[in-house]
Formats: C-alpha cells, structure tokens, sequence
C-alpha cells in the first residue's frame, strides 16, 4: 500500500488557489525561454518562427506538469480534460464565449488587415490551453479537495480570477501601457470568474479551454504584430484610455453574468462530481 503524501501547504484551499499558478506560469515562462536560447545560437532573430516555437512548447510543457501534479498526489486526481460535465461547462461559457467573439469580429470590420489565420490559431490556442490549465487546472482542482461551502466555492474562484487578471501585469515588462494593462487585468479578472466557475461546477477544463481559445483566436486575428514580443503598442492616448474603458465595462459584465451562475450552483451536485474527480 503507497502512504499518502501530506500537503501542508496544499491542503489549504485558498493558498493553493494562489500558489500553485504562480508556481507553473514562472516554471512554463522559464522553460520558455528555451526557443529564444537556441534560436541565438544559430544566430536566428527572435519573430514569428520564435513566437510559434514558443507556444507549441508552453502547450506540451503544461500538460508535462500536469503529469507532474497527478504523480503528487499519487494519481488520485482524474485529471482537467474529463469527458464528464462538458455540457455544463459549455451552458455556462457559450453565452460570454459568443458575445466576446462577436465584439471581435465586429472589431475586424474596421480595420485593414488580418492576421494569417493559422499563426491566430496556434498563438491563441497556446494561452487557451496552457493558461486554464495554470490557473484553473491547478489551483482549483487542488482546492476543490477539500472545499465544502458554496461561500469557499466562490472565494476560491475570486482568488484564481485575481491571481489570473493580476499575472497580466507582465505585459508592462515587455513594453505595454499601465492604462491599457490595467483594464486588461481587470478584463482577464472577469473572465477568469467566468472560466472558474464554469470548471468548479462542471469538473471539466474542456469548456473553459475552448471558450478561452476561441475568443483569444478571434483577438489575434485582429492585433498587429510589430515586434518579436506580439504586444500591441498604443501610441494614442485617447484611444488608450478608451480600450481600457471599454475592457472595465466588459469586465463588469462578465462579473454581472457570475452573480447570475452562483445563484443557480448546485453545492451538492458539485460536490459529488469531484469527489469523482478526486479518487
């Protein structure tokens, strides 16, 4: 019989929902770093090419890590992709997915150009995939072990919104704007409630890394990529503040749709959905 490993730190719900995301994306953003290094050496600059090497490699690396996490804990954990709950998490995501994917294809109508749809979908897939697996897969998997409580339920939601929305800050140290950053923090912050309840009360990734994927992809089809980094630049203050404005208000949207979804959770149902997850 193998003995169970003991979690101190782990077995706290709310600090596992912080730590174990920020633990993977610094592991996956140094790991990362691996494409760049090699390209240098064959003398290569870093662009398109390095921006797909790098998202293929944060995708296989994710779910090397998730190998990881399921070995921890001696593979009780099923894992996030489940086939169970899909259509829960889809009924749940579809509604903001279909909205958010409209606001950008109507964005697409009024500018001149279009990403090439393949490296759209490659670059918005990657954080699709590789972010709901950090941030949800992790974080919450792990506190839905000993969670007990509706009220518990959303804190642990909260808190991964707040870590996901707050890890945005990043794009300042590749050359983005505080305003714009801002109101990309707290855009991601509503999502990541959206995507985090969506996970705790279906038990399955599948929705959240779908719905993730699609609005990134359709996003990307949009931005202008000038530079290795893919940050776009807003040299225009008005049009800053305006982005940002407008990222507040869906941001607030998306947390009016969340107050709506905890007041349909079904504490026990979800309840006996991970303790399937969790062997």
């Amino acid at each position: 019989m193998i003995k169970e490993r003991k979690h101190k730190i782990l077995d706290h719900p709310y600090v596992g929902c912080a730590l174990l995301p920020v633990i993977a994306y610094i592991g996956l953003q140094l790991l990362s770093f691996m494409p760049g290094f090699f390209l240098g050496l064959f003398g290569m600059k870093s662009g398109v090419f390095h921006n797909v090497m790098v998202a293929i490699l944060e995708i296989v690396l994710v779910f090397v890590m998730m190998l990881f996490y399921k070995y921890w804990f001696q593979y009780r954990f099923r894992g996030c992709f489940i086939d169970e709950g899909i259509e829960y998490g889809l009924s749940i995501v579809m509604a903001p997915t279909v909205f958010f994917v409209a606001l950008n294809v109507i964005s697409l109508l009024f500018q001149g150009h279009i990403t090439a749809p393949i490296y759209a979908i490659i670059m918005g897939c990657s954080p699709g995939i590789a972010e709901e697996v950090m941030f949800r897969g992790f974080g919450l998997s792990n506190a839905m072990r000993k969670v007990e409580t509706k009220k518990e339920m959303v804190i642990c939601v909260i808190i991964s919104a707040a870590v996901f929305g707050c890890i945005h800050f990043v794009n300042l140290l590749v050359g983005a704007g505080f305003i714009l950053t801002l109101g990309q923090v707290f855009y991601a912050f509503g999502l990541g409630l959206i995507y985090g309840l969506a996970y705790v009360c279906s038990g399955s990734l599948i929705p959240c890394a779908i719905a993730h994927s699609l609005i990134d992809v359709s996003a990307y089809l949009g931005t202008s990529i000038s530079d290795s980094s893919g940050i776009l630049q807003q040299t225009n203050l008005e049009s800053t503040i305006v982005s940002s404005i407008i990222s507040v208000i869906l941001g607030l949207i998306c947390i009016g749709f969340c107050i709506f979804v905890i007041q349909k959770m079904d504490v026990e149902n979800i309840k006996d959905t991970w303790k399937r997850i969790w062997r």
